[in-house]
């Protein structure tokens, strides 16, 4: 699928399906019972191709924290700085990850309805 960077154009449908056909492969190639080097390439493709990376960045900022940055305190709310998440989520080379962003849910003292 050639790159679009206008959030606007992406063909979901098709997305989609992409991501569909790679992860049926993944799965027909493990079901063998060995992980082999087969295994490792598909998930390689499946990581690196657009399909993927768009609808994670499409499954984000559809969610109901959508409003809400992350550890990055970056918030993906124009068109624009999605298209731009779909193409940095590409550089993998110097992917390290961030640690999960911890909010403390204040607890109830026992006792103390």
């Amino acid at each position: 699928m050639k790159r679009i960077t206008i959030w606007n154009e992406i063909n979901w449908k098709r997305c989609s399906i992409e991501l569909k056909i790679l992860q049926n492969k993944l799965a027909i190639a493990s079901s063998n019972g060995v992980y082999d080097q087969t295994c490792k390439q598909l998930q390689a493709q499946i990581v690196k191709s657009f399909a993927a990376r768009a609808l994670a960045v499409k499954s984000v900022v559809s969610k109901g924290g959508k409003k809400s940055p992350g550890v990055d305190n970056v918030i993906w709310d124009s068109a624009h700085k999605k298209a731009k998440a779909i193409e940095q989520l590409l550089n993998t080379a110097n992917y390290k990850a961030q640690p999960v962003k911890r909010v403390e849910i204040p607890k109830k003292e026992i006792g103390e309805i």
